[in-house]
């Protein structure tokens, strides 16, 4: 049997865009934005793999927009039979928000193109276990709770209507990261960024080996869905690097030394913060850990860290890679 399990970064430019092989068997996590989509078909085109799910944790466009294209202009390139995980209105047995503002339409159009061609949509929530031949995923976010949240307020929620203009506007400054500087926690409220806070994160598991899907996750929703401190062979942080999505109360049910910054650098998020790479080496340090990976699917953005006041005997490696060997 093949048991090589291997993560492939793909450049999803400001968002998240992950194939996982499995043995024979691959997964798509995210479609990243629309200029995703020619990653995509390639990979499709040219595999040896058999496709077996897709995930969209959420539709903010950043994670979304290159599935809306695939799907729109390349279908024939899955198969009927793969499921679609996608938490949408019509999946979520609430009452919907009469108020009619500006509709979340790629997620709209992405269920529409779905389900008039055949494709299964599936949702996912806190507790789900998922078991696809020989890989399991086990559901941490959303609780039923944020996905009907989500779905009250699907038809209210405003877009990033500028994103696809401004996803090359990345930035050049030095991203300094000092480790004699207390970083303060931040976060934002649930309320406030439902999108992000209801995305689905899970925990997959192939042969023994883990990786934690965080998605763009709020911190305290996956700390109450983890039960103990949990070894990983692989994290992937939670909303490109956002200093909002990563505290030390998460990374202390975190033990692994291996993490995962997805993001081209985009000049006006400011991702990643140096607080969230400064916490995950703290964390690292507290756990007894001498060195950590952080991999970066952008050289420009590995390139842009300047570290100061490394802590003495502790090895920070900066990766630049596009895909990942989980041994």
């Amino acid at each position: 049997m093949e048991e090589s399990l291997k993560l492939i970064l793909l450049e999803g430019k400001t968002g998240d865009s992950f194939i996982v092989e499995c043995g024979l068997s691959a997964f798509i996590i995210d479609g990243g934005t629309k200029s995703t989509s020619k990653h995509l078909k390639k990979y499709l085109q040219q595999t040896d793999k058999e496709l077996k799910g897709i995930f969209i944790t959420h539709v903010d466009r950043d994670h979304i927009g290159g599935l809306v294209k695939l799907f729109s202009n390349h279908k024939q390139l899955i198969s009927k039979e793969v499921p679609v995980f996608m938490n949408h209105p019509d999946l979520i047995n609430v009452k919907a928000s009469v108020q009619d503002m500006v509709s979340y339409d790629d997620g709209d159009r992405l269920s529409d193109i779905l389900n008039a061609n055949g494709f299964k949509i599936h949702g996912a929530n806190t507790d789900d276990i998922l078991e696809i031949q020989d890989v399991k995923f086990e559901i941490l976010n959303p609780t039923k709770e944020l996905a009907a949240a989500l779905s009250n307020n699907w038809k209210e929620i405003q877009f990033h209507t500028n994103l696809d203009k401004s996803e090359d506007l990345v930035s050049s400054e030095p991203i300094i990261v000092d480790f004699s500087v207390k970083h303060e926690e931040h976060k934002k409220s649930l309320e406030n960024d439902i999108v992000n806070a209801s995305s689905i994160s899970f925990i997959l598991s192939y042969m023994g080996r883990r990786i934690l899907f965080l998605s763009d996750s709020h911190p305290d929703s996956i700390c109450n869905n983890l039960k103990d401190t949990t070894k990983f062979d692989c994290v992937k942080i939670s909303h490109h690097g956002s200093k909002f999505n990563t505290t030390l109360r998460l990374l202390d049910k975190i033990d692994c030394t291996r993490f995962i910054i997805s993001t081209n650098g985009p000049r006006n998020y400011g991702h990643p913060s140096p607080s969230t790479i400064s916490k995950i080496v703290e964390s690292c340090i507290k756990k007894g850990h001498e060195s950590c990976d952080i991999i970066f699917n952008y050289k420009k953005v590995a390139d842009r860290i300047e570290m100061k006041n490394v802590p003495n005997g502790f090895a920070i490696n900066l990766i630049h890679s596009q895909s990942l060997e989980i041994q």
